[in-house]
């Protein structure tokens, strides 16, 4: 088993977000390691940055979809549901100048060329990074538009 991750840990403000999507193949400009020739990946953990403890606090559960929702009332249902968090903790994960709400999953296996959309169970105030952002992936807006941003976050993954 070997653990990878993709992520971006920059950010140039604070917004308000309902998910991101993102591929587990593209590591990001804060990623590390690779799947290599794995056709199959495990979710261990999604951890987002958050300019407060309040806000790291908020939706206490990240939902993984293999379609791109359009309607913010679907988050949840059943449809194309890959799995859900099985619990959620608050830190210091990607540094001391944020907070950030880690997501544990289980048992949730993933196409590592694929992209996946990660969403909230409510509207979460993140960290995001417009200059630079993730190229796997991007963040979607409380209306679930797309953002042109990536949340300050960090997939952790293994084969």
């Amino acid at each position: 088993m070997s653990a990878f991750s993709a992520g971006c840990f920059s950010f140039d403000f604070a917004d308000w977000l309902l998910g991101f999507s993102f591929t587990p193949n593209v590591a990001g400009p804060n990623g590390s390691g690779s799947p290599g020739s794995a056709s199959s990946v495990s979710l261990v953990s999604i951890v987002v940055g958050c300019p407060t403890l309040p806000a790291a606090q908020e939706a206490n559960t990240c939902y993984i979809y293999s379609v791109e929702l359009e309607d913010p009332s679907d988050i949840g249902s059943s449809g194309n549901l890959v799995g859900q968090s099985t619990s959620m903790s608050t830190g210091h994960a990607l540094g001391s100048t944020s907070y950030s709400t880690t997501y544990s999953f289980s048992g949730i296996s993933l196409d590592p060329t694929k992209q996946y959309f990660a969403y909230f169970s409510a509207d979460k105030n993140t960290f995001v990074d417009s200059s630079s952002p993730y190229t796997g992936g991007t963040a979607y807006d409380v209306f679930l538009e797309d953002d042109d941003a990536s949340p300050q976050f960090q997939v952790n993954m293994s084969t």
